[in-house]
């Protein structure tokens, strides 16, 4: 709670309900997987990290990014500086790639303050979209949301093995 008193200090305003909601229940969150994990069993969920797994990163490195963001918007008059937007997860390919042959270039960022019930998530990738509705997209793929766009019987059954027991929201 103290993380989201000073980064809404910070800002001088609210994060959005639903992202304050999240960060007052979870931490964080990381479906990645280990890089250095063994997997010669043969693990039927071994490439799961390579499927755009949720990440949510922890509300340190979100007050962290957006102290960065705001020292170098305060060397820019009013009038020219860019909004603050907070990071919540790094670049798909990035999530994968601990190795940074990929940047992390165009995080999942959301614009801040905002005095709204739901935030809205902002990347290059997809349209914009609203952060509950990010989660419930992740979710109903079991937290990997690029198996949506796969059509194969092997993702149907991965999606029907994670979400087995999650209930909707």
């Amino acid at each position: 709670m103290k993380k989201i008193v000073a980064l809404e200090k910070l800002l001088k305003g609210p994060l959005p309900l639903s992202v304050r909601a999240f960060y007052e229940t979870f931490e964080s969150v990381s479906l990645a997987g280990d890089v250095d994990g063994d997997y010669t069993n043969g693990s039927d969920f071994e490439f799961l990290g390579q499927k755009d797994p949720l990440i949510l990163v922890p509300l340190a490195a979100v007050l962290a990014d957006l102290k960065q963001q705001k020292t170098e918007n305060d060397a820019f008059p009013a009038a020219l500086r860019e909004p603050l937007r907070a990071y919540l997860s790094p670049t798909r390919l990035a999530k994968d790639n601990v190795d940074d042959d990929y940047p992390d270039d165009d995080p999942l960022r959301i614009p801040v303050p905002d005095l709204a019930m739901d935030g809205v998530v902002q990347t290059s990738e997809r349209p914009d979209a609203f952060f509950v509705d990010y989660l419930r997209e992740c979710l109903s793929a079991g937290g990997f949301r690029e198996l949506l766009a796969e059509t194969g019987k092997d993702a149907k059954e991965a999606i029907q093995a994670l979400v087995q027991g999650l209930e909707p929201f």
